[in-house]
């Protein structure tokens, strides 16, 4: 089914692929015949872009470094790729939990090309919860994810993201997540 997937697929299509067919195929397909299949359909020139974020989303799970320069590489500054990275993100990976075994610096390149687009602050009174709404959830479950890790290179990247004027409106939460993963680290290392 995942191999004679249309290259050009209709909304619909591709809806199904990012809630229905890749996150059953995470779970229920050998990993190595997943991988052979990622690697498949990115080899197609004639993928669409928003498929082509799909199937990247999922090839990080095999080779995070080289999966995500082309993932950032085909995002780039659009802001239309990176909201579609948003939407695909949050369909795939439910809110982001299942990127744990990302490296942090991937972690904070994701981080990086959201956060720009949503707002980290929550919206007073009654309302739609939008995509708009969704994004800023999603960012936050990195951020988050981010601040609980217990490797270094966690610390370094949270610290480069509290200096990006792309991600200043996302200061605040950014701080209160090196704070954490500070705070994190040392009590994992503590000895009594």
């Amino acid at each position: 089914l995942l191999r004679d997937f249309p290259m050009r697929a209709r909304a619909a299509q591709l809806r199904r692929l990012n809630t229905e067919l890749l996150p059953a195929a995470v779970r229920h397909v050998a990993a190595d015949e997943l991988k052979s299949i990622v690697t498949e359909r990115l080899a197609r020139s004639e993928i669409a872009s928003a498929q082509r974020i799909a199937w990247l989303l999922v090839g990080l799970r095999f080779a995070p470094h080289r999966r995500s320069r082309q993932l950032f590489d085909l995002v780039g500054k659009s802001r239309a790729r990176a909201l579609r990275l948003g939407a695909t993100l949050y369909a795939q990976a439910d809110h982001a939990k299942n990127l744990s075994p990302l490296p942090a610096v991937v972690l904070a390149r994701l981080i990086e090309k959201l956060a720009p687009h949503a707002t980290p602050t929550y919206a007073s009174g009654a309302g739609w919860v939008g995509d708009r709404e969704r994004l800023r959830d999603l960012v936050r479950g990195l951020v988050d994810q981010l601040a609980a890790s217990d490797d270094e290179e966690a610390a370094s990247e949270l610290d480069r993201l509290c200096r990006l004027s792309s991600v200043a409106e996302w200061r605040v939460v950014l701080d209160a997540a090196l704070f954490e993963h500070v705070r994190a680290v040392r009590s994992t290392r503590f000895l009594h």
